[in-house]
């Protein structure tokens, strides 16, 4: 076996498919091989949800899909309040949110990094999240932007000893070579996978998650 096949059997990436606002693509992941939903609380941002809906279609997901709560340099007191509404297991900060901003919540998070030009390999430090997840920096876009960036960054961020999800412009055609390359801790899409905006599209789904597990 060589040395991808080895990591692919020994290693699995996690799967999180982000920017959900409808009941029926929750229920249609609920039966994949998906780790994680994310909800996106980033008002004037095209998949925003509001807290009361987002509470709703969490409710619909099993146990096994950990539901992640997006924000943007956002108040503490309305992050909280929306954890607490939604009963959100992670949080994702995708903003300037500081380390000690991120720890103040004494909850499991993402710290997103938005990739514009080589990183070296260096991330801020202070941080203590689950995974960073390196986006594309799209100036005046918070994500869901489609747009890739240069994957041997996430490869130095990786060799350095951090988790890392992959996101930034991956669908279902270019998912299984980014897992090769990169081998990353986990991935994330939203506009790869979908229809129309905030509309995820089957097909799709099933099409990228059998690049990331095949």
């Amino acid at each position: 076996m060589n040395r991808q096949g080895f990591y692919k059997q020994m290693k699995k990436v996690k799967i999180k498919i982000c920017g959900l606002t409808r009941s029926e693509d929750v229920l249609f992941l609920s039966e994949l091989a998906v780790d994680f939903a994310g909800f996106i609380f980033v008002p004037g941002t095209p998949r925003f949800v509001e807290p009361e809906k987002a509470a709703e279609l969490i409710r619909l997901l099993p146990d096994r899909i950990m539901p992640v709560g997006v924000f943007l340099d956002e108040e503490p007191d309305i992050v909280r309040e929306t954890a607490d509404i939604c009963g959100l297991k992670i949080l994702q900060f995708h903003g300037d949110e500081t380390p000690e901003y991120c720890e103040q919540f004494c909850r499991p998070y993402f710290k997103a990094i938005r990739v514009d030009g080589p990183l070296d390999g260096r991330i801020p430090g202070g941080y203590r999240p689950l995974a960073f997840l390196l986006d594309t920096f799209v100036k005046g876009a918070v994500g869901g932007t489609g747009k890739t960036f240069d994957w041997t960054v996430a490869g130095r961020v990786i060799e350095s000893g951090l988790s890392v999800i992959l996101a930034g412009g991956l669908n279902p055609d270019n998912v299984a070579q980014a897992v090769e390359e990169v081998q990353p801790w986990g991935v994330d899409v939203s506009s790869g996978v979908e229809g129309s905006m905030g509309v995820k599209d089957r097909e799709k789904v099933r099409r990228f998650i059998a690049g990331v597990t095949s």
